[in-house]
């Protein structure tokens, strides 16, 4: 029973904190919320925790008393506090993304792997990516005839948005965002492959 009792106090210390960093962090921002909009969001919240309930076939009170709860007040009042920290840390998220550097890109992934068709994927895919370089082959047909991705290729290759050191892909990234638009790389080997790509538009974060 005192373990339990002392997870618990261990884990709402440690929401607590992440609450209040949030809050803190809100407030640099200038990010507010008057009581309205919070007891709005707050009755959202509970409502769906109720729809929950109801159809995992549980009481309201049984889904609060499984928790460890001791009240349905007690339980709300929780509630409250975890959706005030999300709306902050949703608002936070946002504003770091508007902030941050970012890429529409394009890739065509081709094999790395050896064999009677394609003895060297390394010069292949070298002399494919010269002749998009050169502008000898578009880039569409290039996508279609030989992009191993089969997620892209209708969409001409396209992957999407990049955000600046948000990937372990650090040769790519490095690439698209030391480019301008339109600028297609020469092979980098990834665990995909042989990748090669452009960049189709940059967004510099505000």
């Amino acid at each position: 029973m005192f373990q339990r009792h002392r997870e618990k106090f261990e884990f709402f210390m440690k929401e607590l904190f992440v609450a209040l960093v949030a809050k803190k962090e809100a407030e640099k921002e200038g990010i507010f919320f008057t009581p309205k909009q919070l007891r709005d969001a707050n009755k959202k919240v509970i409502a769906f925790l109720r729809e929950r309930a109801r159809k995992t076939g549980k009481s309201f009170k049984e889904n609060w008393s499984e928790q460890g709860f001791e009240s349905e007040k007690a339980y709300i009042e929780t509630m409250e506090k975890y959706t005030s920290r999300m709306i902050l840390l949703e608002h936070l998220i946002f504003l770091m993304y508007l902030r941050t550097d970012k890429v529409e890109y394009s890739h065509i992934i081709l094999t790395d792997k050896a064999d009677n068709f394609n003895p060297e994927p390394l010069k292949r895919a070298n002399l494919l990516s010269q002749k998009l370089i050169k502008g000898l082959k578009t880039w569409e047909s290039a996508v279609k005839e030989f992009s191993q991705d089969f997620r892209t290729v209708d969409k001409n290759g396209k992957v999407g948005i990049m955000l600046k050191d948000s990937t372990g892909l650090t040769e790519i990234e490095n690439f698209l965002f030391s480019h301008p638009e339109g600028s297609i790389s020469p092979p980098i080997h990834t665990i995909y492959g042989y990748q090669i790509v452009r960049v189709d538009k940059r967004i510099s974060g505000k």
